[in-house]
C-alpha cells in the first residue's frame, strides 16, 4: 500500500513554489527542470547517506527500489517538506508516495537505462504521477543524466518491448517501440540538490 504523505486539509497550500510559466512548461513539455529543493548544505547529508550505503553494498549500488521503506535518509529525501509543496502544486495536497528510485552510475560502466514510459506496469500514467529526479550529485551529459522527449506525455501508453537487457537498469530491460524524435530529446542536466 502506498505511504500517505499529507492528508486532505480542505484547502490548498497558497504559498506555491511554482510559478504560472512553471506550470505551462510542465503542461507543455512534461517535466520542469531545473528546479532547486535543497540548498548545498542541506544535500551534502543525503549524498553522504548514499555514499555510506554505497559502501555497505559493496561499491555494487546501480539499482535500489524503494528505499524510503528501509533508509531513514531517503524517507526524509522523499517527504522534504519543498519536495512535497512542488508536487502539491501539481496535484492538490492529497498526496502519497507510490514509490522511490536510486540509480547510481559509477565511471564507465555500461549501465543505461533505455527510452520508456514510467508507470508502464504500474499503470500510474492512467492519472497524473510524476517523478520527482533529485540530483545528490552532479548530473550531466558526461555521466549520464536523465534524458526525456518533450510533450510525449502527450501520446498516451506506448507498446514497450521487454528486453531484459544485461546492462538495463529497467527490470525488464523495457524499451518503447516507436522511433524517438531526437529533435525533441533534452538532456536534463541537474546540480546536486535540483
Amino acid at each position: 500500500r502506498p505511504l500517505r504523505v499529507r492528508p486532505l486539509k480542505g484547502e490548498l497550500n497558497l504559498a506555491r513554489i511554482l510559478s504560472e510559466s512553471h506550470l505551462q512548461c510542465y503542461e507543455r513539455d512534461g517535466f520542469i527542470c531545473p528546479l532547486r529543493v535543497l540548498s548545498e548544505s542541506e544535500v551534502r547529508p543525503f549524498s553522504q547517506a548514499l555514499e555510506e550505503q554505497q559502501a555497505i553494498m559493496g561499491g555494487r549500488l546501480k539499482r535500489m527500489d524503494n528505499s524510503h521503506l528501509f533508509l531513514r535518509w531517503s524517507y526524509n529525501l522523499a517527504l522534504h517538506p519543498r519536495v512535497l509543496d512542488v508536487l502539491e502544486d501539481l496535484l492538490g495536497p492529497d498526496l502519497f508516495v507510490h514509490s522511490t528510485r536510486i540509480f547510481y552510475k559509477h565511471p564507465n560502466d555500461p549501465s543505461y537505462v533505455s527510452w520508456h514510459q514510467d508507470g508502464t506496469y504500474s499503470s500510474l500514467n492512467s492519472k497524473p504521477a510524476p517523478s520527482a529526479w533529485i540530483a545528490l550529485s552532479h548530473s550531466g551529459v558526461e555521466n549520464g543524466c536523465l534524458r526525456v522527449v518533450s510533450g510525449s506525455h502527450r501520446s498516451g501508453k506506448l507498446d514497450h518491448i521487454e528486453t531484459f537487457a544485461a546492462d538495463n537498469l529497467l527490470n525488464h530491460g523495457e524499451e518503447v517501440q516507436v522511433a524517438i524524435d531526437e529533435g525533441r530529446v533534452r538532456d536534463l542536466v541537474l546540480q546536486p540538490g535540483e
